[in-house]
């Protein structure tokens, strides 16, 4: 509740959604810290981002910030090192860009290894810790999505190599589970 800035109606809303995409995902916690919010994979590859809404967010948003691109550009490659090895949100300063803007990088992690990161960028207001704690627990529910995802393609998978199989064999009008 508190992360909805005092309104407890949304935080319920927030608590309620289904995140059918990433993107639900950084929507609702933009919607809730009011900053831009992106996903992406290990090789920094966009997966989904949703820009702040309200106050706190009237900065324009480059389209690459949260490119190792631009890490490296601004003098800053050690830093990729850095985000790869993170184990928890790391805070990293805007510095040595223009309009350099401060933002956070959270791992998203399954079984331990990083799938992804979720970035939170700093708006018109600075970012504060609670913007550090809703990015951890974004990226736990972005690994909890990202698993769902991988079981629903594992199931998937295998019942329609059950489908074939049963079709190559013959044994498609006998077996009642295939139906």
């Amino acid at each position: 509740v508190r992360l909805c800035r005092g309104n407890p109606a949304r935080a319920r809303h927030v608590s309620r959604g289904e995140a059918r995409e990433l993107v639900d995902i950084c929507k609702a916690l933009s919607s809730v810290i009011r900053k831009p919010v992106a996903i992406v994979d290990v090789g920094f590859r966009p997966l989904a981002r949703a820009e702040g809404a309200g106050e706190g967010s009237g900065v324009p948003v480059d389209p690459e910030w949260f490119s190792p691109d631009r890490l490296e550009r601004s003098g800053r490659r050690e830093l990729l090192g850095e985000i790869q090895r993170t184990r928890g949100p790391l805070r990293v300063r805007g510095r040595g860009e223009p309009a350099a803007r401060d933002r956070i990088v959270c791992p998203i992690r399954l079984a331990g290894e990083p799938v992804g990161y979720l970035w939170v960028l700093e708006g018109t207001d600075p970012l504060t810790d609670l913007d550090l704690r809703a990015a951890e627990h974004g990226a736990v529910v972005a690994a909890l999505h990202i698993l769902r995802q991988q079981t629903v393609a594992s199931v998937e998978a295998r019942v329609q190599n059950s489908f074939v199989q049963a079709l190559i064999q013959g044994e498609l009008g006998k077996t009642t589970g295939l139906e």
